[in-house]
C-alpha cells in the first residue's frame, strides 16, 4: 500500500533542521590550480623566442601566405580537348527564400525565376536591359600551348576580356600579357557555365552564355573569336 505524508507532516520534514555526518577522508585531496591561459601562451611564445624557433615560425606563415598569394589553391583541374563544342547556358536564378520588406511584406516569393538577360523575367517588368560586354575566358596557365592559343587570340580580340586561371600564376602572365588576371579560386563560377574542358570562351548570346570550347593545339583556331 502506498502511504502518503499529510501536509503537516511534510512541514515538519522541511523545517526540522539538518545534521550533517563526517565520514572522514577517503583519499588525499589537493588545491586545484588553473594556470592563466595568456600566461600559458606567453610562457609558450617566450620559450620559442629563446629557442629561435619563433622567427623560425614566422618566415615559414609568410613564405605560406606569399605562395598562395602567387599560386592559389587550384578548385578544378580541367581538360583540354580535341573536339570542341559550343552550348549555351541558362543565367536564371531561383529564388530559395521569400524576399521581405521592412514590415515584413513578401515582394519577392520564393520559387521566383529571373532571368537577369530578360526583362520580362522581373516583377512589373520595369527592369532595364542587361547586355554583358566582355568576353570571360578562362584557361591553364601552367600549360604553354594554352598561353600560347591566348595571346594568339587576344592579337584579335575586339571585345573587352576579363581572364580567369583555373591554374597557375596569375603574376607570371600579368607580365607576359600586361593584362590584369583572375584566379577561380572556388570552382563556383566554372560550375556555374559547366565548364568541362579549357580553354574557353563564355559571352552573352540573347537571354544565354554562350560558352565555347577550343583546341589549344589546332592551327585553324588562329583568329577572332566569334
Amino acid at each position: 500500500m502506498i502511504k502518503r505524508l499529510s501536509l503537516s507532516a511534510l512541514a515538519l520534514l522541511m523545517t526540522t533542521s539538518v545534521q550533517a555526518k563526517d565520514f572522514g577522508i577517503v583519499a588525499p585531496t589537493f588545491p586545484i590550480i588553473e594556470q592563466n591561459f595568456l600566461n600559458a601562451i606567453q610562457q609558450r611564445l617566450e620559450h620559442l623566442k629563446e629557442t629561435g624557433r619563433l622567427d623560425e615560425l614566422k618566415q615559414k606563415m609568410k613564405d605560406t601566405v606569399k605562395e598562395q598569394v602567387l599560386r592559389p589553391q587550384v578548385a578544378v583541374d580541367f581538360t583540354t580537348t580535341s573536339e570542341p563544342k559550343s552550348y549555351l547556358v541558362d543565367p536564371s536564378l531561383t529564388l530559395a527564400i521569400d524576399i521581405k520588406d521592412h514590415k515584413g511584406n513578401v515582394i519577392y516569393p520564393k520559387g521566383l525565376t529571373i532571368n537577369p538577360f530578360d526583362p520580362s523575367t522581373f516583377p512589373n517588368r520595369n527592369a532595364y536591359q542587361i547586355n554583358f560586354s566582355k568576353r570571360l575566358i578562362f584557361l591553364n596557365g601552367d600549360e604553354a600551348a594554352q598561353v600560347d592559343w591566348l595571346k594568339r587570340h587576344l592579337e584579335h580580340e575586339t571585345m573587352p576580356t576579363k581572364i580567369i586561371l583555373t591554374n597557375g600564376v596569375p603574376s607570371n602572365l600579368e607580365k607576359e600579357i600586361d593584362q590584369r588576371v583572375y584566379f577561380e579560386q572556388t570552382g563556383d563560377m566554372a560550375r556555374k557555365f559547366h565548364i568541362q574542358h579549357v580553354p574557353v570562351t563564355i559571352k552573352q548570346d540573347g537571354k544565354f552564355w554562350r560558352v565555347t570550347e577550343h583546341d589549344p593545339y589546332e592551327i585553324k583556331t588562329i583568329g577572332v573569336m566569334k
